[in-house]
């Protein structure tokens, strides 16, 4: 997929921690901020499944953890 450009602001701090990982691991400080924005984008994902949702699950997995341990125990 073609890359399109992007412009942000960082302050002294991040954009010197930025290049010295950088320098560190050889990578392109683009390429560690598109990492990044991946990595907020997976754990705010999280954030659209409703607490009811949530509970639902929950409540499925823990069912399912009963049924596994009746099993185990067979």
């Amino acid at each position: 997929m073609p890359l399109k450009a992007f412009t942000t602001k960082l302050d002294d701090r991040t954009l010197k921690a930025l290049k010295a990982v950088s320098a560190r691991t050889r990578i392109p400080q683009s390429e560690l901020v598109r990492e990044g924005i991946e990595l907020a984008l997976r754990r705010h994902a999280e954030d659209i499944v409703s607490p009811a949702l949530r509970g639902e699950i929950e409540a499925i997995l823990q069912e399912d953890r009963g049924l596994l341990n009746r099993l185990a125990k067979a």
